[in-house]
């Protein structure tokens, strides 16, 4: 072996005989912040429910049924920025900074592309996909612009979840907590403003709730491309070369997200389909639905967290080659 500023204590935890000190500290100050993460990523919709609630019925189960729809493509796409995650720590562990700047800059391109693709038949169809998933009528009129603005904003989510989980991955698990509170605290007067309007702007209904959706995504977006690139100097702008370049970059990262990716399109349209069966029986019963829908996952993600531990202590073990 060759080994790289390791002590045998440092050795032997790479190889599993030893644990690190203090590892609930350790795990605590990785889980807890990617946990706050994901509550706060949920409270974006929550906020949207509580915010168009003084709307009536329709508008809450619209806005609802919208953002169950949009959690399929948000979480599946999020495979991908747990899997850049992974294969970043292990480039970042061994010291591989260009393999690093290749792999970040690469899994942005892969997901940025895969939601444009996704994106596009709800920006360009929004009526038609909500009454083939089973919207009443009065639904798909109040909820079909607004499913067309937060489809919009999916490229900009997936950026986020890119550079999410490499942050996380080279041991800076706060900083993409603090990009979503933000996001979250623009959203919430946006919301507000643009719902019910203020002085000269006027009021936007439901679509107001979208409008200030889109507007918090990309600035998550950006404050995530600054902290990467610039503030933590992570990584650098860098592409493959070439076909065959590509092809090695991708692969350990499509091979790790396909099936974290099947997992949640499972779990997503399962939870989607249930406001399916519920809509049948009218839109005061899918709102209240919705409203459970959105409070509920809130306090159950947290521990989503303890799954992003392992990426960034795997540091240590690639520092021994």
């Amino acid at each position: 072996l060759r080994v790289s500023h390791l002590d045998s204590s440092q050795m032997n935890i790479a190889r599993g005989l030893s644990l690190p000190p203090r590892p609930g500290k350790r795990v605590a100050s990785i889980a807890i912040p990617v946990g706050l993460e994901f509550v706060l990523i949920l409270g974006l919709g929550l906020v949207n429910q509580i915010v168009v609630g003084g709307l009536g019925d329709t508008a809450v189960a619209a806005v609802g049924f919208a953002n169950a729809l949009n959690l399929i493509p948000m979480f599946a796409l999020n495979a991908i920025g747990l899997a850049a995650g992974v294969v970043v720590a292990r480039a970042y562990g061994g010291g591989h900074r260009h393999l690093v700047n290749t792999s970040t800059s690469s899994a942005i391109v892969l997901a940025v592309s895969l939601a444009l693709i996704i994106s596009i038949p709800f920006v360009l169809f929004p009526d038609s996909i909500l009454r083939f998933a089973g919207a009443s009528e009065t639904v798909t009129g109040a909820g079909s612009l607004y499913l067309a603005l937060i489809l919009v904003s999916l490229p900009a989510v997936t950026v986020g979840q890119v550079l999410g989980g490499v942050l996380r991955s080279v041991d800076h698990p706060r900083s993409p907590m603090v990009a979503t509170i933000i996001s979250v605290v623009v959203n919430t007067p946006l919301a507000i403003i643009f719902v019910y309007g203020w002085g000269p702007i006027p009021a936007f209904g439901g679509v107001g709730a979208g409008i200030a959706t889109l507007v918090s995504h990309i600035v998550k977006a950006v404050i995530l491309l600054f902290q990467t690139y610039w503030l933590f100097d992570i990584a650098d702008w860098h592409l493959p070369s070439s076909a065959k370049n590509w092809m090695r970059i991708l692969t350990p990262i499509l091979t790790l997200a396909l099936p974290l990716a099947l997992t949640s399109l499972a779990w997503t349209s399962g939870n989607f389909f249930y406001n399916v069966v519920v809509q049948q029986l009218g839109d005061g019963p899918l709102a209240a639905v919705q409203v459970v829908s959105a409070v509920a996952p809130v306090f159950i993600v947290g521990s989503l967290g303890l799954s992003t531990v392992a990426p960034p202590e795997s540091q240590l073990f690639f520092n021994v080659s």
